[in-house]
């Protein structure tokens, strides 16, 4: 189950419990597992509770606590401020950071994680552009649940450059079309390096993976275009289109991988 409480002035709570996860390429229900950690552990229930604080239209800041049964404690909290006018400057600036830690059976063995990300973002008119970086303060990757999606750091991109101690820069510049007549169509393209991955401390059992990794690094650039229909019957259908490289030394994770995507998205009203 999951409810959400805006009975609050500017504050907005969320808590759920779960008890199956559906798999985005099947039809069905499964237990839960680590994205990155041994895949033959499961979890029966993932409950999480927390929420978002709007004190002034500018700044956000959210806090959620969740717990996956027998793996882990994971804490989040994320900081937003906006700041200036577009139309001359305005700057976004976004923090996030999670702490996670083995909890009950311990089934991935022992984890201790400090992961945050720190992004700028400067607008002028139809120009943005992003800076962020990212560090991992752990023997293990930063880890979520798999088929869940649950990661919100900076550059979690193809590649969610989580190793263990990694630290990645990413550049980013985006041109919104509607300052030049053609609302709704967008381009971008970005370049992100991750560096000094390394697992060789690793005492744990869950991610004997990162054991090979010493010193590993990788790369990853994308370019891309999305169109949001503006009216008519497909009012709000999103098109995107991304096409991403990514590149890796031996033991990196992720490897070498070209690929392209083409998403589309209808929104309609069931009833």
């Amino acid at each position: 189950f999951a409810v959400q409480s805006d009975e609050f002035n500017n504050l907005s709570l969320q808590g759920g419990s779960f008890d199956r996860v559906s798999p985005r390429m099947e039809q069905s229900l499964d237990k839960f597992r680590s994205e990155y950690g041994d895949r033959s552990k499961t979890a029966d229930r993932l409950d999480m509770f927390g929420g978002d604080y709007k004190p002034t239209d500018s700044l956000t800041a959210s806090f959620y606590a969740s717990n996956l049964e027998d793996f882990w404690h994971q804490y989040y909290f994320a900081f937003t401020h906006e700041l200036g006018d577009s139309k001359v400057f305005a700057l976004s600036t976004n923090l996030n950071y999670y702490k996670t830690k083995d909890a009950g059976q311990s089934k991935l063995g022992a984890i201790d994680n400090d992961t945050y990300s720190l992004s700028f973002t400067g607008t002028h008119n139809a120009h943005s552009v992003s800076l962020a970086y990212q560090e991992v303060n752990g023997n293990e990757y930063f880890d979520y649940a798999h088929d869940t999606n649950a990661i919100f750091l900076a550059n979690s991109l193809l590649s969610d450059f989580n190793g263990p101690n990694e630290k990645s820069l990413q550049i980013a510049y985006v041109l919104n079309m509607a300052e030049y007549g053609v609302p709704g169509l967008k381009f971008n393209i970005y370049q992100a390096r991750g560096w000094d991955i390394d697992g060789t401390h690793y005492k744990g059992t869950g991610y004997t993976d990162v054991l090979a990794m010493d010193g590993e690094t990788h790369y990853e650039y994308g370019i891309g275009s999305s169109y949001s229909v503006q009216s008519g019957p497909l009012k709000a259908t999103a098109i995107r289109a991304t096409y991403t490289t990514h590149r890796a030394s031996e033991n990196q994770a992720d490897g070498n991988i070209n690929e392209f995507r083409l998403v589309t998205t209808i929104p309609f009203n069931i009833l």
